[in-house]
Order: structure tokens, then sequence, then C-alpha cells
């Protein structure tokens, strides 16, 4: 699902509240800032906790030794901070 898809879907489930007509230009302007602050946040270090869905935060990556795949010879890999995200716990994903 593309941004512009969410943000229609969201538009859609929005025009049966109180926020009748809410055009998905606007939602989608809202999720863009939403996901620039959640990464400007995560970026400084910080995390980002969303009850019901989850956390988005960083973790750090030891250094270690791998191998080139072609010729097997050892590279070494440097440290990092990736990001990191845990689902909450309610946040279920149904089985088929």
């Amino acid at each position: 699902m593309t941004k512009k898809e969410l943000a229609a879907k969201v538009a859609a489930a929005c025009n049966g509240t109180e926020a009748h007509g809410t055009p998905a230009a606007v939602v989608e302007e809202v999720i863009t800032a939403t996901l620039g602050v959640i990464k400007d946040v995560v970026y400084c270090g910080g995390e980002v906790t969303l009850r019901g869905f989850g956390t988005f935060g960083h973790k750090n990556r030891k250094a270690k030794t791998a191998r080139n795949i072609s010729t097997g010879e050892p590279v070494h890999v440097p440290a990092r901070k990736v990001v990191s995200f845990k689902p909450a716990a309610d946040f279920n994903v149904a089985q088929d």
C-alpha cells in the first residue's frame, strides 16, 4: 500500500465520524508530517511509542567479520545503528 492509498483509506474512514468530508490530500499531509517527526526522533536517538501499534527506535549492531560469498575471504563489517520496530502486544496479524 502506498502513502496515497493509505491516505485515501484513512479519509474514507474519517468520513463516517465527526470529521465529515476530510480530503485525502489533507490526510496525506498529516501522514507525511507524522512520519517525518517519527524519523527525526529516531534519528536523534529517541523512540516513539504508539499505544496499540508499536515502538519505533534504534538498535546498535556490533562490528563483525563476514565472508565475501564470491571469494570466501573475510570482510570486516563495522558497527552501526539500525532502525527497529517492536509491535505492541495487541498488534495481531491474523494467520490464514
